[in-house]
């Protein structure tokens, strides 16, 4: 399975795809929502999407509707946002929108692998 990762911020961006790497799963990255939903659309192996929660130039509101416009049979890929504690009325918002779950930072490989492991199928 491929993890899409969508994060403006390069460290962070890279720091989760190493994390997704080494526990199996073939990360995707992309720097705005315009890259993602474009990405979505060519790589059917993507089954998840990791988000970043903070306003930015990814725009996590947007981004999860028109994904989900993107599979009318309720085959999207599962979200989980990714945000500080701080950015917790971010993310219920992004909950709210359609995303699956969250995760909040600072966090470890252990803690990505029981949400990639909860979100459904091992990569």
């Amino acid at each position: 399975m491929e993890v899409l990762v969508v994060d403006d911020l390069e460290k962070s961006r890279v720091s989760l795809a190493r994390i997704i790497a080494h526990l199996g799963c073939t990360p995707v990255e992309a720097i705005n929502a315009d890259d993602a939903l474009q990405m979505i659309g060519e790589r059917p192996d993507i089954g998840l999407v990791m988000l970043r929660s903070r306003k930015s130039v990814v725009n996590g509101y947007n981004f999860i509707a028109e994904m989900k416009a993107m599979y009318p049979d309720s085959t999207a890929p599962k979200v989980v946002v990714v945000g500080k504690e701080a950015d917790m009325p971010s993310m219920l918002k992004m909950l709210a929108e359609g995303a699956d779950e969250y995760i909040i930072k600072p966090y470890d490989r252990e803690a990505i692998g029981k949400k990639l492991r909860a979100m459904g199928p091992s990569c």
